[in-house]
């Protein structure tokens, strides 16, 4: 619901509105919504899960759990 009320409020040509319209949880509910996804949306989450993997890893190294 605000990710809808910041796409009305902000002209669709800045920075921020096209990273909030293709953000990776919006890229996940597109292609649970509408059961497709395209080569480049899949390398956009298959990053950001590797980024998010990897800053894990430095966590846990860094804790010594």
């Amino acid at each position: 619901m605000i990710r809808g009320i910041i796409l009305i409020k902000l002209d669709p040509t800045t920075k921020f509105a096209l990273w909030v319209k293709e953000n990776p949880l919006a890229l996940v509910y597109k292609g649970m919504q509408y059961n497709n996804l395209s080569v480049s949306n899949n390398i956009c989450l298959a990053l950001t899960g590797l980024v998010l993997f990897l800053v894990s890893l430095i966590i846990i190294n860094k804790r010594e759990i």
